[in-house]
């Protein structure tokens, strides 16, 4: 009976240690860190932009020439360090559509 007591703990102390490195696995691949930037550089713009102000500037959403035309100005007449964040964002996200594009090209599903 106190062996099999000893057992439990011990595969309980080694199943703890096994989930804790597969979450630092997990944490720490490359694409949880693009997704570390993404989510950086969005806090970042959301805290030195008035996004809501920009929106509603923003001409309505059907004139999509003077959509692409408004944001391109707002994009190179605002402040360099807004700039690299824009710039950062989007290619976070061009990495991690990558990242997910070339998981299903390859022929590995996302499971749900």
């Amino acid at each position: 009976m106190e062996h099999t007591l000893l057992y439990k703990k011990l595969e309980s102390r080694i199943m703890r240690r096994v989930y804790f490195i597969w979450t630092a696995r997990k944490m720490v691949s490359p694409r949880a860190f693009k997704a570390y930037a993404l989510v950086a550089f969005s806090f970042a713009l959301v805290s030195s932009v008035s996004v809501t102000n920009v929106i509603a500037n923003a001409p309505e959403f059907s004139n999509v020439a003077k959509n692409i035309r408004f944001f391109v100005n707002a994009t190179t007449g605002t402040d360099t360090a807004v700039q690299l964040l824009l710039i950062g964002i989007f290619l976070a996200v061009v990495l991690l559509l990558r990242d997910f594009t070339e998981r299903e090209l390859r022929g590995v599903t996302l499971r749900a």
